[in-house]
């Protein structure tokens, strides 16, 4: 029986604790039914990557919080230091959607009602610190932000009336002769500039939704058909027959290609799918059936189930290809990287590892380092690194951290969740005599779980000591 204190642990040295995003305002009871955030926010939907997290909260506003790379907490670079708090994005009104690209460079929302489209970061038409509406994109009912880095960094938008139009990088791999990879669905095209406005992607195709990983994106019919565009190089579109040849120039006369499809290819297996997540090089789904398939780099050259086909409310890839599901019973699993406590266990080698916390969630956002979830009620929780604020808000990581930093993190006995964020340090004391507005006792983090060493967590690199 697990809350936002006791599902911390001693980690191995990079590992950080486990908490409650920044908007708890104090510990969940054991069936995840405790105090509700304390202004009350909840989230339709969640989006993660690098460092920075993004929600559509229930009020419509768009939030975001963590790392400004990229500027991406969209209020300018000026302004521009992490924020473990939610804060609202201004200029976009009330979301319907929004995607982070795997590269935590840019950030895209759709506005509801209106389907218009707002993108922030190092943008495909510009760098802009702040929301700039995509001119010739309107009537959106998803988007999906794609790339690796702010040459290749592009986005794709399905219309409420099925079609997909994608604008931004062509994905070439380097800045000589050759082609792009494909990523806008326009077909296999000389490289080139930015391809700014907006063009529909080739086929005809109606898709309902769209993921986009660093060069290639995946489209759901209204059936759930799913269709793959892009590069191939490492099997994420999951076909069997891609339809081209991408190259680009390795030296003064030789050229390096690889498989790719400048248009729509279906995956193979002929899977209805309910929906899709994508990481740089591969690609998951969550079948009609509940069952959860990945495909790409180090997962198949077509989908392959998942944790023996156990049925699952969930599943959703981080860039590097780090997976995590809920299961039909609201818990959370985890496959890949552990080593900063992203995976949800104490256990810091790379493999499976299960979230140790009774709280019933029912959406993932998942990020190389770090991993949020969505609670059936819309609580939003985060665990694994919080380097930058997008996990647990405080404490940050040690880097060397002096003689005194580990005298400060030895001396605190626990900390509170104030107004939706981790500050003062407590008294340390075992049997109460906190201060006011000190959580109860089940919140208290007593050493060792709040210890400091190289690479660990420590408190007065937080100021809170």
């Amino acid at each position: 029986m697990m809350n936002a204190a006791s599902i911390a642990h001693r980690r191995a040295p990079g590992a950080l604790l486990v908490a409650a995003l920044t908007l708890m305002s104090a510990c969940s009871g054991d069936s995840g039914a405790g105090p509700a955030p304390s202004d009350g926010l909840r989230f339709r939907s969640l989006a993660a990557a690098g460092q920075t997290a993004c929600g559509v909260a229930t009020d419509g506003g768009v939030r975001c919080w963590g790392a400004n790379d990229g500027q991406l907490l969209g209020r300018g670079s000026a302004a521009g230091t992490d924020d473990p708090v939610p804060t609202p994005i201004a200029g976009v009104g009330e979301g319907g959607s929004v995607s982070l690209n795997p590269a935590a460079s840019l950030a895209c929302a759709v506005e509801a009602p209106s389907g218009d489209v707002y993108c922030w970061g190092y943008t495909p038409f510009a760098s802009t610190d702040r929301p700039t509406k995509v001119a010739g994109l309107s009537g959106i009912a998803a988007i999906a932000a794609g790339g690796s880095q702010v040459s290749t960094a592009f986005a794709c938008g399905a219309m409420i009336s099925g079609e997909v139009a994608c604008f931004g990088g062509d994905g070439a791999e380097n800045v000589s002769d050759g082609t792009g990879s494909g990523q806008l669905g326009t077909g296999i095209e000389p490289q080139g500039p930015f391809r700014y406005p907006p063009r529909p992607i080739l086929g005809g195709f109606a898709f309902r939704s769209v993921v986009a990983g660093e060069r290639h994106a995946c489209g759901l019919t209204p059936a759930g058909a799913a269709y793959c565009w892009g590069s191939n190089r490492a099997s994420q579109l999951g076909a069997e027959a891609p339809t081209g040849e991408c190259r680009t120039r390795t030296g003064s006369r030789f050229f390096d290609t690889w498989p790719c499809s400048g248009t729509p290819v279906p995956v193979a297996g002929g899977l209805a799918f309910q929906r899709l997540s994508a990481g740089l090089r591969v690609t998951c789904g969550l079948a009609a059936d509940g069952v959860g398939y990945c495909w790409g780099a180090g997962m198949g050259a077509t989908p392959t189930r998942v944790l023996d086909g156990a049925a699952l409310r969930d599943i959703a890839v981080s860039a590097e290809g780090r997976y995590c599901v809920v299961t039909t019973a609201g818990r959370v699993t985890c496959v890949g990287r552990n080593d900063r406590g992203q995976g949800g266990d104490a256990e810091p080698a790379a493999g499976v590892h299960r979230l140790g916390s009774t709280l019933d969630f029912a959406r993932l956002a998942v990020a190389d380092d770090f991993t949020c979830g969505l609670t059936t009620g819309g609580e939003a929780w985060c665990w694994g690194s919080d380097a930058r604020g997008s996990s647990a808000s405080r404490p940050r990581p040690c880097r060397a951290p002096s003689r005194r930093r580990r005298a400060a993190c030895s001396r605190a006995g626990w900390m509170r969740l104030v107004a939706g964020d981790l500050t003062s340090p407590g008294t340390g004391r075992a049997g109460g005599g906190a201060s006011p507005g000190s959580p109860p006792p089940a919140c208290r983090m007593a050493p060792p779980n709040v210890h400091c060493e190289e690479g660990d967590t420590t408190l007065a690199e937080a100021g809170l000591t």
